[in-house]
């Protein structure tokens, strides 16, 4: 496989030095910040989510159908013992993605014959993802090791996210939060090795590829409408907040690897992630700033609670639940509140949206 060479090259595109030599990459490789801190999404979605963001500050609009009923994160989480990446999240739809103005170009279940065309897709200013066996993905592989799973993950999917290709044709740039953190890097996948793992296994290489292309200007409006239809059909008792002490108890008797899944914090993962990226959403609303500033508390409240869990789930301090049922009861009172003053000033009028800058 050799770079593009006499073909239209984005200006969306840039050729860098890396440690595999210079390579051509999308220049918002290098500004890739994790738009899932809590990394409770999918890895395709955080990676989706995070490219958008560095292109456009209006993919935080995406964000408007982020609450979700904690009713049915906690059936996920505590009653199906379900990993909190398995769940469904409708964040990144074609519709929406249309709405800011990027079109989803289907590959589908793609070959060796993909290789070839990275380069082009690449200096067309285009990210290309899909997913392929976790083991056969080198650099997550080794953090999954370093995690404590000697199978490097085994042949559970992962998603990668191509940005970029070296000159010599040789490499695929794939950046990837592998830091032992929720920040982005730089990885590299030899496509010597790509080729060897897909040719030994091409039922799980290269599954559900697609490419974004941008085509427009976002479309404000069409993400104030479904956003009015999302909260205004919500209901939700945040019940969830009421299950969670005994959970995080259960949960600490096990004793549990905190690198793998256990309900209570994939559960509070979600709850803390989901708001966050709710609150990113109503800045740009004209909802009073009253409650954009009360949803930017209840993520930060939720983040700090994510991580006393971590210790407490490690068996650090007293089994006594009472501060949890204290903090826990506040919060659920806090959702309660907001929600139905969202609700109340929707009912009031049309809540606009006014794009980022």
């Amino acid at each position: 496989m050799t770079a593009v060479a006499g073909a239209a090259v984005s200006a969306a595109t840039e050729v860098v030095a890396s440690p595999v030599g210079p390579v051509r990459q999308l220049t918002a490789t290098g500004r890739l910040v994790n738009a899932d801190p809590t990394m409770y999404l999918e890895c395709r979605q955080r990676q989706a989510l995070s490219y958008l963001r560095a292109v456009t500050p209006a993919a935080d609009l995406l964000g408007y159908g982020a609450l979700g009923r904690t009713a049915d994160y906690h059936r996920h989480c505590a009653i199906q013992q379900q990993p909190r990446w398995t769940m469904r999240q409708d964040l990144c739809g074609v519709e929406d993605l249309a709405a800011l103005g990027y079109e989803v170009q289907w590959i589908g279940h793609g070959n060796l014959d993909l290789l070839p065309r990275l380069p082009g897709l690449v200096a067309a200013g285009q990210p290309v993802t899909f997913y392929a066996p976790a083991a056969d993905v080198g650099y997550w592989a080794d953090l999954m090791r370093r995690r404590g799973r000697p199978d490097g993950g085994g042949r559970g999917a992962h998603g990668v996210m191509v940005c970029g290709v070296s000159e010599d044709g040789a490499w695929l740039v794939a950046p990837d939060t592998t830091d032992e953190g929720p920040d982005f890097r730089p990885e590299y996948l030899a496509v010597a090795e790509v080729t060897a793992a897909a040719t030994a296994d091409p039922e799980h290489w290269f599954v559900d590829c697609l490419s974004l292309r941008r085509t427009g200007a976002p479309q404000p409006e069409v993400f104030a409408e479904r956003y009015r239809q999302v909260v205004t059909g919500l209901r939700d008792g945040f019940e969830a907040y009421e299950a969670l002490p005994q959970l995080l108890l259960a949960d600490r008797a096990r004793r549990p690897d905190l690198d793998q899944q256990v309900a209570s914090a994939d559960l509070l993962r979600m709850l803390a992630g989901s708001r966050n990226l709710f609150h990113r959403f109503l800045r740009y609303t004209s909802h009073s700033p009253e409650v954009v500033a009360a949803y930017r508390r209840l993520a930060e409240l939720l983040s700090q609670l994510l991580g006393r869990s971590m210790g407490y789930l490690a068996g650090q301090g007293p089994d006594d639940l009472d501060p949890w049922r204290r903090d826990l009861r506040t919060l659920r009172t806090a959702e309660v509140t907001r929600l139905r003053q969202l609700k109340a000033e929707l009912a009031a009028g049309a809540v606009t949206i006014t794009l980022p800058g």
